[in-house]
């Protein structure tokens, strides 16, 4: 899969894969108001401010460099030092900062580093050994888009909601901040969090006093300015990734932007010229400046990143915040005026109760409880919407007992009565059913994959060992203690329709992914485990079966 084919399919549809997450939100709720509230805030959030709901609800990867947070600090000390001064401070400080070398600059940067390492070591811990769970993500993700490539309608971009809130349910639970591992995006810590707003509020609450309280310290409590502030100083802004194939940009303003054109309200650029608008968007916002540098295995459709990136999750990192707020005011939001963004105009009686109607009836699938109570749900709903749009309070549902999605009974669906509403049953469009079924690539275990897998695992630490140097030659990685080859190991197959098979593999990356792209001995390139291991695992292939294999690291 390729990031081109399904380049704008969130950011389009962003409306409909929000009211599709709310869904399976709502699906927790133990009785029928909270349901109904959890979906009308996400509507009236959507046709307030889409980029406040994005934000709030839309996953984010941040990148945190302890360098990069110092020099952008030090920088601003030395254009802006009444900043950080009191007026009768003495200016020497400001140049002893400068030193990159020096003892100030080295105490600044040991301070951040050491408050990043103590919050992410501190998430490690809470998570039960899970240090990568954007891979584990990525696992779950190329799944969902292996079944949908494209979303062309309303409906099938609520069920991809749905999915991918389901995916991240499995992997992360209830939490809302977790720590990763990834050497795919350079130097820094990276945590992945449940929404942009989460991980602001994290990051400032474990790092921000840090820098506030060293600087003070070094400064001296009396020439330290009492106006101080590192939000003023530093924010997390939405990047860029960027690497030498391409730029992938998702960002709210973006996702603003594409959703105006596929929705006919850009008057620069009709529904179907979102490529021309993207690009547009880009230039002109210049979000490009704010970046964040990969290799081009991070975006690779082998890695999974690539779906990461098309369900419209945001990748943020640290930067000047005057820069980032002048990009803001200035070139985003000329950005969007010149390709046009109305305001969204409110759901008229009809379409709320069409949308409500539709959306519940999927809620009801995996929640019988809501369905019980002295009024069914739709008649709630009803009045719910009713009471939206002529200012009065909707009855209260009273409910002698109450229900968890732990306790949920799943094996029945108690009658509704349903005589006092005007609901019509939703036709479901064919390609909702068919999205199950239209896989072009799926996860199969059966006798010959598994047969496949075992023969390749029992040959494959030997032709590892085969293949690998037997002295100091520096193209390959050498044959020493045999530990390398002895953690390789394929970890399961999967076969396409037209018989291509799929090997993913995993070797102890500490400490050998330092030979891979990034690493610290990346050079020559000819040494990379990676390169090593395929080799070996198609070689063995070779000599069991006729069909195309490649390998991928996971």
């Amino acid at each position: 899969m390729a990031i081109k084919q399904i380049p704008f399919s969130v950011t389009a549809n962003i409306e409909n894969f929000l009211a599709g997450i709310a869904i399976e939100e709502s699906r927790n709720s133990s009785d029928k108001q909270k349901a109904a509230k959890k979906i009308d805030s996400y509507l009236n959030g959507i046709e307030t401010d889409l980029r406040e709901v994005y934000d709030k609800y839309i996953p984010n990867v941040l990148v945190a460099s302890p360098t990069a947070i110092t020099n952008l600090i030090v920088n601003r000390m030395q254009e802006d030092p009444l900043q950080f001064l009191d007026p009768s401070g003495a200016k020497n400080i400001v140049e002893k900062f400068a030193d990159t070398n020096g003892e100030y600059y080295r105490r600044l940067h040991t301070r951040i580093n050491r408050a990043l390492l103590v919050y992410h070591t501190k998430l490690l811990k809470q998570q039960g050994g899970m240090t990568n769970p954007i891979a584990e993500l990525n696992r779950l993700s190329m799944r969902l888009f292996n079944r949908a490539r494209k979303i062309d309608n309303a409906v099938s971009a609520r069920v991809l909601g749905m999915e991918f809130a389901n995916s991240i349910k499995q992997v992360f639970g209830s939490k809302a901040i977790l720590a990763a591992i990834e050497p795919g995006l350079g130097e820094g810590y990276v945590f992945f969090s449940s929404s942009f707003t989460a991980i602001g509020d994290a990051i400032r609450n474990n790092l921000y006093n840090h820098i506030e309280s060293v600087l003070r310290s070094i400064i001296g409590p009396l020439e330290f300015s009492s106006k101080y502030k590192t939000g003023s100083i530093v924010n997390i802004g939405h990047a860029a990734l960027v690497n030498d194939i391409g730029q992938y940009v998702n960002s709210p303003a973006f996702a603003k932007a594409m959703y105006s054109i596929s929705t006919g309200g850009s008057k620069l650029y009709a529904p179907e010229q979102l490529s021309q608008g993207a690009s547009f968007f880009k230039k002109e916002s210049r979000i490009i400046e704010n970046k964040i540098t990969v290799d081009r295995e991070f975006t690779g459709p082998e890695k999974g990143y690539a779906a990461l990136l098309t369900l419209g999750i945001t990748f943020t990192n640290f930067e000047d915040a005057a820069i980032n707020q002048d990009r803001g005011r200035r070139y985003e939001r000329t950005a969007l005026t010149k390709i046009g963004t109305p305001k969204k105009v409110k759901l008229t009686t009809s379409q709320r109760r069409n949308l409500f109607d539709t959306l519940f009836k999927r809620v009801l699938k995996g929640s019988p409880h809501l369905a019980q109570g002295s009024r069914s749900i739709l008649e709630y709903i009803d009045e719910v919407i009713i009471a939206a749009l002529t200012g009065k309070k909707a009855r209260r549902e009273k409910s002698k007992k109450t229900y968890s999605s732990k306790t949920t009974r799943t094996d029945f669906v108690p009658k509704t009565n349903t005589k006092a509403t005007k609901f019509k049953k939703p036709a479901y469009p064919k390609q909702v059913a068919n999205l199950q079924k239209n896989t072009t690539e799926f996860d199969i275990q059966d006798e010959g994959l598994l047969s496949l897998q075992n023969l390749l695992n029992a040959k494959l630490v030997e032709r590892v060992k085969q293949n690998m140097g037997t002295g100091g030659r520096r193209d390959i990685l050498n044959l020493r203690s045999g530990r390398f080859a002895e953690s390789v190991q394929v970890e399961r197959l999967s076969a396409s329709k037209a018989g291509a098979i799929t090997a993913f593999y995993t070797y102890m990356r500490n400490p050998y992914s330092t030979f891979s792209s990034g690493g610290a001995q990346q050079y020559p390139r000819s040494r990379d485990p990676k390169l090593l291991i395929s080799k070996s695992i198609r070689e063995l292939a070779q000599t069991i079966t006729q069909q195309r294999l490649r390998a991928v690291l996971v």
